[in-house]
């Protein structure tokens, strides 16, 4: 129980961090269209 409680909470921490990369890989992808379909496959199809 104590093991997946931390896992939650190093997730919640790390939530912060994961959408900042997002957001600035989805900028990526309007500013190179070529290159897509490897960022969403590689970050923005990930949770």
């Amino acid at each position: 129980m104590a093991r997946s409680q931390s896992a939650r909470i190093a997730r919640a921490a790390l939530d912060p961090l994961w959408q900042s990369i997002r957001e600035e890989v989805a900028g990526d992808v309007e500013r190179e269209p070529i290159l897509a379909s490897f960022l969403h496959a590689t970050v923005l199809n990930h949770k």
